[in-house]
């Protein structure tokens, strides 16, 4: 009897003991207790950015369409960097793990999260904080110790685009030289080593796109490509670096801006059509970057060697050197004659030509191609004043383009000398240097063509 007491007590413990077991093991694989997270951040509502450094403060806001910085200094920030930086933080980010439920303020410098260490970043909205958080030394992985304001804990997370945070205020920077659309700039003054050239753009007649036309030197047909090229340069014109303070003051005493090496002045259209100045002085490292300033703003830039060649333009490289302009959807049809020879070709689909005379000669050629598709925009070498020089005479090779805007003929002349032919094109007073390859080419391929 006293067995089966015993037995019954042994029986109650060992069923009391199995259910303490099972209650702290269902204890043990509860899941953990959640932790916090940030919320989901819009581009479009963030006000500001800031984010304190040991080193600094970076503030940074948003200025109309742009950002600015606003501390340590003023100016215009890269707004693609922003961009990027919001992009991080678009999905709501949480730490990975609670390392400390509390650390006492003398402790968090074992975590780097003391005021001598920490990086304090915040997101801010016109409404107040969307993130607010406290980085403190990295930990290998990618992770860093985190704490939040007004929070104790000690966490461990991935933070999002933390080496951006890491940046002095001058990554940020906006390095645009002038802030202008390429589209909206009328007008061009150059002042270099080759003398004074001033160009504007205007619709030569209404409803057609605006040409740039010289109007000094007077009478410089200008090519177009160049100039579309060199406002589309200072559009996007970037410095290597701003210099400001005493900086700004030790270059200028080096940068020779009182005399120039080029002086440029774009009119624009936009803002009441305001015009800005640049001048490149002198070297800041030999053959590498020169010194530059914008008038009316105390920064003194450095640019490359290669910003400032682009403006440092030479007539012979802003004039037009087109010798014919064949356009093959216009209907044109192309001449040859020399002599008693005559070829005539006209375009066939997008590349190919077909001969209509001298009849019966096999258009699929591809030397013919080659040579007639040389004459779309042909270009010499040199564009002289003398244009007698040419030795050009009854029967002298010329090439004709007849089209709807009229004709255009080239006479070629004398020739090769030095690798070049010399020609000229009527109804106009200048003596085209031609290439020797494509002008032995064409006559090649022309009197080849024969029945």
């Amino acid at each position: 009897m006293q067995l089966d007491r015993t037995n019954r007590f042994l029986l109650a413990t060992t069923a009391l003991l199995a259910i303490a077991t099972l209650i702290r093991l269902g204890q043990s694989v509860q899941a953990p207790e959640p932790m916090w997270s940030t919320t989901e951040v819009t581009d479009s509502e963030v006000r500001g950015i800031t984010f304190k450094k040991p080193d600094g403060a970076v503030e940074l806001e948003r200025s109309g369409m742009g950002w600015r910085m606003t501390a340590p200094a003023a100016f215009p920030v890269e707004a693609q960097k922003v961009v990027a930086l919001l992009r991080d933080w678009q999905e709501p980010f949480a730490p990975d793990l609670k390392l400390a439920d509390s650390v006492s303020d003398d402790d968090l410098a074992t975590y780097g999260l003391d005021e001598a260490q920490r990086t304090e970043f915040a997101l801010l909205a016109a409404s107040g904080p969307l993130v607010e958080l406290h980085i403190g030394k990295s930990i290998a992985g990618g992770s860093h110790y985190l704490r939040r304001p007004n929070d104790r804990g000690v966490y461990r997370g991935r933070v999002p685009g933390v080496l951006r945070l890491k940046t002095g205020k001058d990554a940020w920077r906006d390095m645009t030289v002038l802030a202008i659309d390429e589209d909206s700039i009328i007008s061009l003054q150059l002042s270099n080593s080759d003398g004074e050239f001033h160009f504007v753009r205007s619709p030569t007649s209404p409803g057609q796109q605006p040409e740039w036309q010289a109007r000094a030197p007077e009478g410089l047909r200008v090519a177009q490509r160049s100039l579309d090229s060199m406002a589309k340069s200072l559009s996007k014109l970037k410095a290597t670096k701003f210099l400001e303070g005493k900086e700004a003051e030790a270059g200028l005493a080096r940068a020779s801006l009182d005399n120039p090496r080029v002086t440029v002045r774009v009119g624009s259209k936009e803002e009441g059509g305001d015009q800005h100045t640049l001048r490149f002085g002198a070297d800041e490292q030999a053959n590498s970057t020169v010194f530059a300033q914008v008038e009316g703003q105390d920064s003194l830039l450095v640019l490359s060697v290669a910003s400032l060649k682009q403006f440092d333009k030479s007539k012979k490289d802003l004039q037009d050197r087109t010798v014919l302009s064949l356009d093959r959807e216009a209907g044109v049809e192309v001449r040859f004659i020399e002599g008693e020879h005559t070829v005539v070709a006209k375009p066939d689909g997008a590349r190919d030509w077909k001969v209509l005379e001298p009849s019966g000669v096999d258009s699929n050629n591809t030397e013919l191609k080659l040579a007639m598709n040389s004459l779309v925009n042909m270009q010499a070498v040199e564009l002289q004043s003398d244009s007698e020089r040419a030795e050009t005479g009854p029967d002298s090779p010329r090439i004709e383009i007849k089209g709807p805007k009229g004709s255009q003929i080239l006479r070629i002349g004398s020739g090769p000398r030095d690798g070049k032919y010399l020609g000229t094109v009527d109804g106009r007073t200048e003596l085209f240097v031609l290439r020797g390859t494509v002008v032995e080419r064409l006559l090649k391929v022309f009197r080849a063509l024969k029945p």
